[in-house]
C-alpha cells in the first residue's frame, strides 16, 4: 500500500500492543510460533510494538486450575477457556499499557484474549487473531467423549463459548485467521476479515542424516495439545502395528516420552529447543491428525523445511495447495499401512521435496507485506477484507 504522507506519518509512529496467553521465548507450541511471526513482522513495520502476557511465566497447578475453571463456568456464565485466563493482576497490566493516550491498535492473540477488551478505551483500534475455530475444535472433543456426564459437562460449555466467541467477533470486528476456510465460514458481525498463514524466516533446515532415507518418519508437536496426543495414539495403536517395514518413528516435543516404552520402533525426543535437531531427524514427516481446526503450524513448517508429507485431510486443513508429488494424503487406516509398508514408495517420498509454490506460501516474505497493509488500513479506518 503506497500510503498518502499523513497516513505514513500515522502509522510510522503508531504504538501497538500485543495482549497474549503466556510469555513463550522458545516457542514449544504451534500458536506461540505463529504469534512471534506476526510479533516479528509488525516490529519490522512499526517503531512501537509492545507485548503485554497474561502470565508472565508457566502457569502452576495446571489440572487443578482447569478444573476450577469449568466449576467457575457454571456460575459465571463465561466459557471455562476464557475462566482459565482470568487474572485480576493481569487486568490491572492491560489497563495500565492500553490507558489513554499509550496505544492506538491493541490486538488480542487468541480469542480467550478478549476476555480483556472491555478494558481498551472505545478510541483505540482492536484486532483479534484467531487461531482456530474454537466451536468447532470443543464440538469435536465432545463428540469424542464417550462419558455421559462428560459430555454434559462439555457440550453445555461449548454453547457458552460459542456465545463468547460471537459476541468477541461483534465487538473487536477486526478478525485475523490462519485458515481462509474459516474465514469464509466465520460470522457476519466481523467487518474486516483477513488470512495469515503461518510464516518462517529462517534458513531452511538440512537433514542430519541421508543414510536412512526412507526408513524414519517423524512427528513433531506439543503434547499439551490434546489433538497431537490423539493423533500420535492413533497412529502407535492403529497403524505402526501393521507397518512390516523397517520405520523408526520419532516423536518430538514436550511430553512425547510417554511412548518412550509403547514400541521398540519409537523414539521420543521430548521438548527440543534447536530446530535443526528436530527438523534434522527425517526427511519424511507424518501428521496423522484427525481432530483440530485453523492450520496445523507444524504441517505450514514441514513443507516451508522441504520436507515430504504424509497427511491425512484434517491435518491439511484450512491449505491450499498445487498437488505435489512430495505431499501424500491419506486419510484411511489401510492408505497409511498401505504407504508406509511401502519400502519404494517411502524411498522416493525421502527424496522428494515439496514445489516451490507450495513452500513459498509460508515464506514471511509472502504474508508479512500483507499483514502489515491489513494493519496500517485499520489505522486509517480504511476497510479491507482478504
Amino acid at each position: 500500500m503506497k500510503a498518502e504522507n499523513s497516513d505514513e506519518s500515522i502509522c510510522s509512529f503508531a504504538r501497538l500492543i500485543i495482549i497474549s496467553h503466556v510469555k513463550d521465548e522458545v516457542g514449544s507450541n504451534g500458536g506461540s510460533v505463529y504469534t512471534r511471526g506476526v510479533v516479528d513482522i509488525l516490529k519490522g513495520a512499526f517503531s512501537d510494538v509492545q507485548a503485554v502476557y497474561i502470565h508472565e511465566d508457566s502457569i502452576n497447578f495446571r489440572k487443578l486450575r482447569i478444573i476450577a475453571a469449568f466449576f467457575g463456568a457454571f456460575v459465571s456464565g463465561l466459557p471455562a477457556k476464557a475462566l482459565y485466563f482470568l487474572s485480576y493482576k493481569a487486568a490491572r497490566r492491560i489497563m495500565r499499557a492500553t490507558a489513554a493516550g499509550k496505544a492506538d491498535l491493541v490486538i488480542f492473540d487468541h480469542l480467550e484474549t478478549s476476555l480483556y477488551s472491555r478494558l481498551v478505551g472505545g478510541k483505540v483500534k482492536t484486532i483479534l487473531i484467531q487461531h482456530n475455530d474454537e466451536v468447532k475444535l470443543h464440538a469435536n472433543r465432545v463428540d469424542d467423549l464417550k462419558w455421559r456426564l462428560g459430555r454434559r459437562i462439555f457440550s453445555s460449555d461449548v454453547a457458552r463459548l460459542a456465545k463468547f466467541q460471537g459476541k468477541a467477533f461483534e465487538r473487536i470486528k477486526n478478525v485475523i485467521f490462519l485458515s481462509a476456510d474459516e474465514s469464509a465460514a466465520a460470522d457476519s458481525a466481523i467487518a474486516n476479515k483477513f488470512t495469515l498463514l503461518p510464516s518462517f524466516n529462517y534458513q531452511p533446515v538440512m537433514l542430519r542424516n541421508a543414510s536412512r532415507a526412507g526408513k524414519d518418519v517423524v512427528f513433531i508437536g506439543n503434547m499439551n495439545w490434546w489433538p497431537n496426543v490423539d493423533a500420535v495414539n492413533w497412529f502407535v495403536n492403529e497403524v505402526l502395528t501393521l507397518i512390516d517395514n523397517d520405520i523408526t518413528f520419532h516423536i518430538v516435543g514436550h511430553g512425547s516420552h510417554r511412548w518412550s516404552q509403547s514400541n521398540p520402533r519409537i523414539k521420543t525426543y521430548g521438548f527440543v529447543e534447536n530446530r535443526e535437531d528436530a527438523w534434522g531427524i527425517s526427511p519424511i514427516f507424518i501428521a496423522p491428525v484427525r481432530l483440530g481446526a485453523g492450520v496445523n503450524i507444524k504441517v505450514a513448517e514441514a513443507i516451508y523445511n522441504g520436507r515430504a508429507l504424509i497427511a491425512t485431510p484434517q491435518a491439511l486443513r484450512g491449505i491450499r495447495f498445487e498437488k505435489d508429488e512430495a505431499i501424500v494424503v491419506a486419510e484411511s487406516k489401510s492408505e497409511w499401512v498401505d504407504c508406509l509398508n511401502d519400502p519404494l514408495r517411502l524411498e522416493a517420498l525421502a527424496q522428494a521435496i515439496p514445489k516451490d509454490i507450495n513452500r513459498n506460501l509460508f515464506r514471511r516474505s509472502v504474508g508479512g507485506k500483507s499483514l502489515v497493509e491489513y494493519v496500517e488500513n485499520i489505522l486509517t479506518a480504511r476497510a479491507v477484507q482478504g
